[in-house]
Formats: C-alpha cells, structure tokens, sequence
C-alpha cells in the first residue's frame, strides 16, 4: 500500500503524476511526435472538481514543474471518467532514442463547501494503447498500467491530518557514501487540527519491510523538526529548526521507534485550524547494497483527543542508497 497525498480543495497546479517513455528503432537524429493521451480518473466523489489538467515535458527529469519546462498540452475540465489530451503540434516533437520524462498537474477542487472524509481521487494510464505517436521509430511506454498516487480532498472537520508535504526531501542527486551517510532530511510532514484543537502524543516511526536497513543497524538516529517555512529547508539561523523535538539514538527495537517525550508534546499542540510541518531526520550509515525507507503506518500518531479520526497514514520516505561506498 502507498501513501494517500492529501491536499486542500482550491489546490492550483498540483502534480499528479509523472510518466516517461523512449522511442526505440529511432536513430537519435530523427524525432517522433507524441499526438495524444488518454487519462482515466477515479473519484470516490463526484464532487470533486478536476481542471485545467496539463502535461509538461520534465526537461529535468525531477518530478517537479520548473519555470522553464513548457505546457505542451491542456484540457479545461476533465469529465466523470477521465481527460483526453491532445498535445500542441510545435511541442510534440521529441529526439529518437532518448527517454524523456513528463508530469501531469491539474487544479483540484470540490463542489461544495463540506468536504467529506474518503474524498479521494486518482489518474491512470490504462495501457500503451492511450498514447498516440506518429513519425519515425516506435515509442514504447511501458504495456502495463500506470497507476499514479492516490490523493485525498482533505475533509472539513472530524479528522486530524498526517501526510506527506509538498516538500518531502529528495534523495541526494549524487547518492555517494559522504552525501548519503550522514544526518539528513528524509520525510517532510504536513499536519493539521481541522476543526478543534487538539495535540500529538505520540509518533512511531517504523521500517516498511526486510528489504531495508533497521534502526541501530544502517539507521544510526532519527529525530524530529519542526520547519516553520513548510518549505522542507532547515535554517540553522532559527533556534526551533536547528534543535530536534526530540532525537533518538540508541534503540530497544530495530523495526520501531517511539517519540512521545513532553517535550513533543508541548511543541506539537495545535489550535482549530492550525498546520504545522515536521521534518524527519535519519543519521545513516549504508553499505554497498543497503537500502533505507522509513514509514508512519496506520496507528503511527497518537492525539490527546482520540474522538478525532487521524487521516493521511500510511505515509512512506522515499528510498535512499549509496552507488559506491567511497574509502
């Protein structure tokens, strides 16, 4: 199971999704050009509103729509069942023999003022049948199913959000030992108290599978932050970013971890409406092979007023690695 993203209604130009594909038998000289895409949408609610949906060519491959990647197809509204997009002829043509990387944004809003809980969404690629290419060579997405991350209109009271912020860290760009291997930034989280005030109680922080390494053992600590901004950067200039709430170094459980010191407790009270961001750090210490990733499951959040329901877990970090293990 992924993490459910979820966002408030009146979001603009929420990323979606991303997609990529490489034109085979297409010497690198010649182009090919991608006419159109067929998207499928599934909605738990009909009133969930679904607009000004985009594809942009991920120029940088990052995930992200940079101020100079261009728009190269648009529809105004998406109908019940998905959005059928035709790309703009003087931006469809792409280089042969080269992957290229691609994100799908839209504006995501509801139809009327109460949100529900359960409000969720998704866009898929059916098949390599919902592309359309023309011109030399043969562009091969991937024949299976694209399904891409299921997101939640967050709810308008009756529930406490946990999820993943807009500015979850990414993996270092070069994942070698020394830039891996060290206290680093690895999951950001967006909460928030909707319609009464409440605090958190509790927070454990587990290992997803025996796929990756464990506490004490390729996991060295962890610790939590508050980021103020919400922009997923630690200032070392403000005192409440630079210091955790709490760090965790020497461990009773290699799958688990539990923060639930007063000191949490007195940092993350909330209001009615407030949101605060968490930033997650993990000091680690990788092998060649070794892979970290760490997760708040269902049942990882614990509020003083329980009669509010926690929405947003399972949550997971991305994936981290080193590609060599410098001497």
């Amino acid at each position: 199971m992924g993490s459910t993203i979820i966002i408030p209604k009146g979001t603009k130009g929420r990323v979606v999704g991303q997609f990529n594909f490489v034109a085979e038998n297409c010497a690198k000289n010649d182009f090919f050009y991608f006419v159109s895409l067929q998207l499928k949408i599934q909605r738990d609610d009909l009133n969930i509103v679904l607009k000004n949906i985009e594809i942009v060519y991920d120029k940088n491959r990052n995930g992200a729509v940079d101020t100079d990647e261009p728009v190269i197809a648009y529809k105004e509204v998406a109908d019940a069942t998905g959005v059928f997009l035709i790309l703009d002829p003087q931006k469809s043509s792409f280089a042969g023999s080269e992957e290229h990387y691609f994100v799908i944004r839209a504006d995501v809003d509801f139809a009327v003022d109460r949100v529900p809980g359960g409000a969720s969404f998704r866009f898929i690629i059916e098949s390599e049948d919902s592309f359309s290419f023309s011109d030399a060579g043969a562009a091969k997405p991937d024949g299976t199913a694209i399904n891409f991350a299921d997101f939640l209109v967050e709810p308008t009271e009756n529930y406490f959000i946990v999820t993943r912020g807009d500015n979850d860290p990414v993996p270092p760009e070069s994942p070698v030992a020394t830039e891996v291997n060290k206290d680093i930034p690895v999951l950001q989280l967006r909460t928030k108290a909707l319609d009464a005030a409440n605090r958190i109680r509790r927070i454990r922080i587990g290992i997803p599978s025996d796929d990756y390494v464990t506490f004490g053992s390729g996991i060295r600590s962890v610790s939590i932050y508050l980021d103020l901004g919400g922009d997923g950067i630690l200032d070392p200039m403000i005192e409440e970013e630079r210091v955790p709430i709490e760090k965790i170094e020497e461990f009773d459980d290699e799958f688990d971890v539990t923060f639930e010191s007063e000191g949490l407790a007195n940092k993350l009270h909330y209001s009615e409406g407030q949101e605060i961001f968490l930033i997650v750090k993990a000091h680690f210490g990788l092998m060649r092979n070794d892979k970290a990733k760490i997760e708040l499951n269902r049942g990882a959040v614990l509020l003083e007023n329980t009669s509010k329901k926690v929405e947003g877990l399972p949550v997971f970090s991305k994936e981290f690695y080193i590609v060599d293990l410098e001497e």
